[in-house]
């Protein structure tokens, strides 16, 4: 299997997604709204991600046909940066607790490339895979 795969307008997000976390096991992505990001207010409900069978055509707000490649040496804020930068679309790198819990990332994972991240959430008890081998 390739540690590597694009990213391009067409793409529906859970593909993404599912390839995101096959190669990455105990992270994977979270698709929201950029505009609802930017207008969240700290006690305003919760962020909704967008629902999987769309593409990222259908959902973003910067038109670009450019692709871009995700690896395992691409940092965390690099790849939350371009789907903001490419596709004008909020994306979050997320861990899942045993608890059932999913996090975003806080902002000091985002020096960390996604195999170093990866291996960080592997390490630590108490976090689980997405995808079961």
């Amino acid at each position: 299997m390739a540690k590597e795969f694009k990213v391009g307008a067409n793409a529906k997000l859970s593909t993404i997604k599912n390839r995101f976390s096959e190669i990455f096991p105990y992270l994977t992505l979270n698709f929201y709204n950029l505009s609802e990001v930017e207008t969240l207010d700290n006690k305003a409900k919760e962020l909704i991600p967008f629902d999987g069978s769309l593409k990222i055509r259908d959902v973003r707000t910067k038109k670009n046909t450019d692709e871009f490649i995700v690896v395992g040496q691409t940092k965390v804020g690099t790849i939350e940066r371009r789907f903001v930068e490419d596709y004008g679309l909020f994306v979050q790198v997320c861990v899942q607790h045993e608890s059932g819990q999913e996090y975003h990332t806080p902002d000091e994972f985002d020096d960390y490339t996604l195999s170093k991240l990866n291996s960080e959430m592997a390490s630590r008890e108490g976090f689980e895979p997405y995808v079961y081998k």
